[in-house]
Order: C-alpha cells, then sequence, then structure tokens
C-alpha cells in the first residue's frame, strides 16, 4: 500500500452459524523486511453460544458458621460469616490458599499518585481517603434455598461508611459450576466527593476496580485466556492489543515499573482457565489480572528490589477496573473510563 492510498481486500471467509467467544477478522501491515507497523481488529456480527449449567446441586449441609457443597471430584466450603468460598477441593487437591474476598483496591499507577489519596489510606495522609486499601466486610445475612446461597452485605474502608452494598447468589450445579452473581449499589454520595487539598481539588471519588480476589496454592501457576492480549491492557489503554486465545503466567505478566504498581490487567475477556484446576467464564465480559504479587505488596514497595512473592498465584476477576488516566500532570481521569455506576450487575462462572 503506497502512503495516503487505499486498497481493498476481497473478503473471502465463510461466517460460521456460531461461535463460543466471538468472532474477528484481524488485519495487519506488514514492511518489507517483515515488521509488523500496523494492526486493526474487527468484530464480526455471530452468535455465541451461552454458557450452559447441568442439574442444580442442593445443599445438604451446613452449620452455624459454614456450607458444604460436594459432587462428583469436588467439595466446595462456603463460609457464610464473611459471605464467600472458602475452600475449593478438585480431584483431592486443594485449589485455594486462603478464602476469596470481594474487593475494589488495586495498587495506586504512577498516574494515580492524586487519586490514591481520595482512595485509600497511604503513610503520609491517612486522614483523606476511603480507607479503600483497609477494607471491612459485613454480611448482614446469608440464606440458602436449595442449591442456591444469598448474601446481602457491605464493604467499607476502616472508619469510613459502607462504600457500596450488595446482594450475591452463588449458584451450584451438579457438573461443578458455580454461578456468581452480584448486585451492587454504590453509596449515593461516593462519586460527587471533592476534596479541598488543592493537588486533590475537583478529584471525584471513583472505585479503582470492582471484583473478586483468589490466592490459589501453586505458585507461579500457568493460564490460557480468551480476551484482549498478550501485552497487558485497561479501558484507556489497549489500542496495542487484540482480543484471541493466549498462554501466560503468573511470572510472565509482571511488568517490572521502576515503581511497583498495578500491572498485568486485561479487559474484554470470557474465559480464564488456570492450570491449577479452576476456571472462570462469563457470558459477557470481565477483566482479570494475575500476578505473583498481592495488591498490599505492589502499594506498599517504593523500589522492585522491596517485592516479594507471597508463594501463591493472585488472581483477580474483576467487573470492570478503571482507566490508568493522565492524573500525574494533566486532567482527572475521563469520566467515560471511571468506574462509577451507581448501580451494577456482575455475573461470572466458577469451575
Amino acid at each position: 500500500v503506497p502512503p495516503h492510498a487505499t486498497i481493498k481486500v476481497p473478503f473471502t471467509f465463510t461466517i460460521p452459524e456460531c461461535c463460543e467467544y466471538g468472532l474477528y477478522l484481524n488485519i495487519y501491515m506488514i514492511d518489507k523486511i517483515g515488521n509488523e507497523v500496523g494492526m486493526k481488529q474487527h468484530q464480526i456480527v455471530c452468535k455465541e453460544v451461552p454458557i450452559t449449567v447441568s442439574e442444580k446441586l442442593n445443599i445438604a449441609a451446613q452449620d452455624n458458621e459454614k456450607a458444604y457443597i460436594e459432587g462428583e471430584n469436588f467439595r466446595y466450603i462456603f463460609n457464610k460469616h464473611y459471605g464467600v468460598i472458602e475452600r475449593i477441593i478438585k480431584n483431592e487437591t486443594e485449589i485455594l490458599a486462603e478464602k476469596a474476598s470481594l474487593s475494589v483496591w488495586r495498587a495506586p499507577t504512577d498516574n494515580d499518585r492524586h487519586a490514591k489519596y481520595v482512595w485509600g489510606m497511604m503513610p503520609d495522609d491517612n486522614r483523606s481517603g476511603e480507607n479503600l486499601n483497609k477494607l471491612f466486610s459485613k454480611v448482614y445475612s446469608c440464606e440458602i434455598s436449595n442449591n442456591v446461597i444469598t448474601v446481602k452485605g457491605s464493604i467499607g474502608g476502616i472508619g469510613r461508611l459502607p462504600i457500596l452494598t450488595y446482594s450475591a447468589n452463588y449458584e451450584f450445579y451438579t457438573d461443578g459450576k458455580i454461578a456468581v452473581t452480584y448486585n451492587v449499589t454504590l453509596r449515593e454520595d461516593a462519586a460527587c466527593k471533592d476534596f479541598s487539598t488543592p493537588s486533590r481539588r475537583n478529584v471525584h471519588l471513583f472505585l479503582p476496580r470492582f471484583g473478586m480476589e483468589f490466592k490459589l496454592k501453586k505458585a507461579n501457576d500457568t493460564f490460557t485466556y480468551y480476551g484482549m492480549g498478550k501485552s497487558e491492557n485497561y479501558c484507556d489503554m489497549n489500542s496495542h492489543t487484540k482480543i484471541g486465545m493466549y498462554k501466560s503466567s503468573a511470572k510472565e505478566e509482571y511488568v517490572p515499573y521502576i515503581r511497583p504498581q498495578d500491572h498485568g490487567n486485561h479487559t474484554c475477556t470470557k474465559l480464564l482457565t488456570m492450570n491449577s484446576g479452576l476456571t472462570f467464564a462469563a457470558n459477557d465480559k470481565f477483566e482479570f489480572m494475575v500476578s505473583e504479587y498481592d495488591a498490599d505488596t505492589l502499594t506498599s514497595a517504593t523500589h522492585t528490589n522491596e517485592l516479594e512473592t507471597n508463594g501463591f498465584t493472585n488472581v483477580r476477576i474483576d467487573y470492570k477496573v478503571s482507566g490508568l488516566g493522565s492524573h500525574s500532570c494533566g486532567p482527572v481521569l475521563d469520566q467515560k473510563y471511571q468506574l462509577k455506576d451507581k448501580n451494577f450487575m456482575f455475573k461470572f462462572y466458577i469451575q
């Protein structure tokens, strides 16, 4: 293609009647010595097959604190006090290192140097923020009916009002699938709060992210995913990536920024399969991160030599992650990239 010229390429492909995850056409521009100098991905309309589930698996055993779900080659333990999955045992192998958790924090990036004081409790300012890096979780009720556990609760920073309330359903099936659905309501004033400190003026509170965290016993676990890759990407930084099926590992996902920070996020994901035996999937797209480091370690470390792995694989499954923005020396993150939805629903499957 000569400069300032266009060409037409005939579309000679047969479009299938349906597909499992999505259908895309990738176009590349290659220079004379074989370097890729341009890329564009086009989504093609195609019916996608929804995730199917088997028969309902009734929850027959429980005590004051826990519910026990058992099937062929799997056993789950649900903690009613915390409102989350505590243990996942598959083929006699313990998958989780500790109970799952609901969270909204991500380690601040260089561009979050002002927003982090609105979000969290920082060493040089423990009064201004919402303390989202120091969460408490409150479960108001936990009810069990047939194959469904329904939890109503809230999360918020220590010493602060709850940032959000939620109703969660965990549905269990005989094939081992768990359908997880969160209906979330953000606190009414949470997205319209101004701070008077000059460097933070007009910084409205929006959530860094919303989702669940899982610590897997297997260190540096490998995985396969269908989503935006292969490099890390966020809702406002993804033009360099494209949707496809990729393989990676917790170690490969690390990005050695001079100052440790959030890294390795992937958007537009529909499937994440960990080699240790855990799979996450959704009919709608979700975001995820897999890392050797947890958010607390990445938040507190100021130099790469201070980073120490916790010996697990840290997995994050998110409804949405706010963009990276440019507030280090420019405007606040554009509102269309902020997670400030007043009400939203997040559904995904675990198997």
